[in-house]
């Protein structure tokens, strides 16, 4: 059976962006792709349908959801690749939709278009891709706007304490095997804290016991006062086509902590960023 991969729709260029890197994602890693709208039950002025007699409110959604995944915003755009997709309309709150079909499809993956600033407007792929991100029981994929799928031959991974992890280590494992790419393990020090390189040799261990024997594996540990920022310098300096952020969830003050990491990548990504808990 092929692994998952869902996309949430909106209907805009931004959700249109992250579909087309998902097709090319998924192409290359032999995936079937799941488009999702949710909505909330109502006719919403920023939703326009063409009313057809006969057709429910879903039923017209559904149909427009499936057009969408035929539409060339204009003549540059690459065409679309052969992709087993399937596609669906839910009813209520968006978040909660999400989560729950990428749980009922046992979803690989869950990529969503995210935006440059948070604005009310934002409301539908903004808050909702930053949700998503810290909520999810599975790895989310933030693409930002106007991002052209590259092949993914370097992921830059966000590498901290938590990160021995035997389910974390084994899911960047399968996601390098499947891109053949080269994993960078970066730990970027934020201040005065215990020398990370008593853990690195573990880390390392483990990535080659679940790891291909081919995986190359890169280390670094930087020093910067903010981890996202010195995540996508490194990150621009060695060709990185994407970003892991590692997330763990152990207590409140920590999940506000992660909360607040995971808010700055989808609001601020530069270049495509997974966010994957520890218990995912």
């Amino acid at each position: 059976m092929k692994k998952c991969i869902i996309v949430p729709v909106d209907f805009t260029d931004i959700a249109f962006d992250a579909y087309c890197y998902a097709n090319e994602l998924a192409y290359s890693v032999d995936a079937s792709l799941h488009l999702l709208h949710v909505s909330s039950g109502s006719f919403e002025t920023n939703q326009p349908l063409d009313i057809k007699a006969g057709m429910t409110h879903e039923e017209m959604l559904l149909e427009k959801l499936k057009g969408f995944a035929r539409w060339h915003p204009n003549d540059q755009q690459k065409p679309l690749h052969p992709v087993e997709t399937t596609y669906q309309v839910a009813i209520g709150n968006i978040v909660n939709q999400i989560l729950k079909v990428a749980e009922e499809k046992d979803a690989f993956l869950i990529v969503a278009g995210t935006r440059d600033k948070h604005t009310l407007k934002d409301k539908w792929l903004g808050t909702v891709s930053s949700g998503v991100s810290i909520r999810a029981d599975r790895p989310v994929l933030l693409i930002p706007y106007q991002t052209s799928f590259e092949k993914v031959q370097n992921l830059v991974v966000a590498c901290d304490y938590h990160a021995d992890n035997y389910k974390v280590i084994k899911k960047l494992s399968t996601f390098s095997y499947l891109t053949r790419s080269t994993l960078h393990v970066v730990h970027v020090k934020s201040g005065e804290e215990v020398e990370f390189e008593y853990l690195k040799d573990e880390i390392l261990d483990m990535l080659r016991t679940y790891a291909d024997p081919t995986l190359q594996i890169k280390t670094a540990t930087l020093e910067n006062t903010d981890v996202v920022t010195g995540l996508y310098d490194y990150a621009d300096k060695y060709d990185g086509a994407m970003i892991i952020m590692i997330s763990q969830k152990r207590n409140f003050l920590e999940r506000l902590i992660h909360r607040s990491m995971s808010m700055k990548a989808a609001i601020n990504a530069k270049m495509p960023t997974m966010v994957l808990h520890v218990e995912s």
